[in-house]
């Protein structure tokens, strides 16, 4: 079977007010086939309730370690003193070298980084000439710290030179499926409308859209200058060409991987992306009349009508529903000819920062209704 190793490092509950005293630095090198990964963490805040670190991992393998730390949900309580920790774990990489697979490194908590009130500035340095390195050596301010080796041997990359940044697509050796100039060419026109709808184009570095060679990776994700897909997505995409994954995806990097919600609003952050996408499709003028006629069509399958502020997770088709298809439906139908001025205004305020509900109300109060199911 094909292997992927995705291991996560979480940090909770940091103040907002010292934003500038978390540091994480963290060094990578291969010494054989062992991946040795050590850091430091300096830590300045204040909160009696939950002051702690949480080191953990999703793993299938069972010799990974943690040098001084133990495995899934080893906690440290602090006493609201500035502090640093030091840490150093290895990850044996010799089952990847062989396979179709990739290994994961990053900073998030429970898949949605933004749940923490925190930003923090990673610096990284690797040294691995068999893999291909995804993430930077450098990123500043870098709310998630991610890292993503794939063993040249089993991926491909293709370079797309776009005038506002390159994308490098990697795709799995195995995968035999031609895709198309189209596929590409999403991922970047979805990028330079939204460069210039936020106006602001993020960066110059690569652009990583990683193909995942596990079948059962069936998931999405938008991290800071790189996506994440499964081959499912692919099929997705030839079925709805124009109205698909990937402009939602692209657009996370400015709505959920530069301005963040709290985890609790997931819904907020979620359904608002996919009315920003919305204006991608309009704009072009293409797949937007299908993809509006796609949300009325699967919100008569919704069992009862949910109000996103009454959401805070999705564990039913109501609520997902809701969120992704109700929700930027009605924001679209409403005529509010300010939604997108409002945005814009907030993005730009609270750019790598974390939203809360009541600053969402407090600069955008014109949403209200919308927000309770009006």
């Amino acid at each position: 079977m094909k292997k992927l190793l995705i291991l996560s490092v979480f940090f909770f509950a940091f103040s907002a007010q010292a934003q500038q005293n978390n540091q994480y630095s963290l060094t990578c090198h291969i010494d054989g086939d062992t991946m040795r990964v050590s850091g430091t963490c300096y830590f300045s805040y204040e909160n009696k309730y939950h002051n702690y670190l949480l080191l953990s991992s999703s793993i299938k393998i069972d010799s990974f370690s943690l040098g001084d730390w133990q495995q899934n949900g080893d906690t440290i309580v602090f006493a609201g003193q500035p502090v640093k920790v030091e840490f150093a774990y290895s990850v044996p990489l010799s089952d990847y070298r062989a396979s179709d697979g990739a290994i994961v490194l990053r900073r998030e908590g429970n898949w949605y980084p933004h749940r923490n009130s925190e930003l923090l500035t990673a610096n990284v340095h690797i040294e691995a000439e068999d893999y291909y390195l995804i993430g930077g050596t450098v990123m500043t301010p870098a709310y998630e710290l991610h890292l993503i080796l794939l063993p040249k041997e089993n991926y491909t990359c293709k370079v797309m030179d776009n005038p506002t940044r390159p994308f490098h697509f990697y795709r799995v050796v195995s995968d035999t499926t031609s895709y198309p100039e189209a596929f590409y060419n999403e991922f970047m026109d979805s990028y330079n409308f939204y460069c210039f709808f936020f106006n602001d184009s993020l960066s110059q570095k690569p652009m990583n859209i990683v193909e995942i060679g596990d079948p059962q990776f069936v998931m999405c994700q938008s991290l800071r200058d790189m996506i994440v897909f499964g081959h499912y997505f692919y099929e997705v995409y030839t079925m709805m060409p124009d109205f698909s994954w990937i402009p939602h995806e692209v657009a996370h990097q400015w709505w959920g991987n530069s301005l963040f919600f709290e985890h609790r609003y997931y819904a907020l952050s979620e359904s608002l992306n996919e009315y920003i996408k919305l204006q991608l499709l309009k704009s072009r003028e293409r797949g937007y009349k299908e993809q509006m006629k796609y949300y009325k069509y699967v919100m008569k399958l919704a069992g009862k009508r949910l109000p996103i502020a009454e959401i805070h997770s999705v564990e039913s088709q109501d609520e997902s529903i809701a969120i992704y298809n109700s929700a930027p439906y009605r924001l679209e139908k409403s005529g509010n000819s300010k939604v997108d001025a409002l945005l814009l205004q907030l993005y730009r305020d609270h750019k790598h920062t974390v939203v809360s509900r009541e600053v969402f109300l407090r600069e955008c109060g014109a949403l209200k209704g919308w927000l309770r199911g009006k």
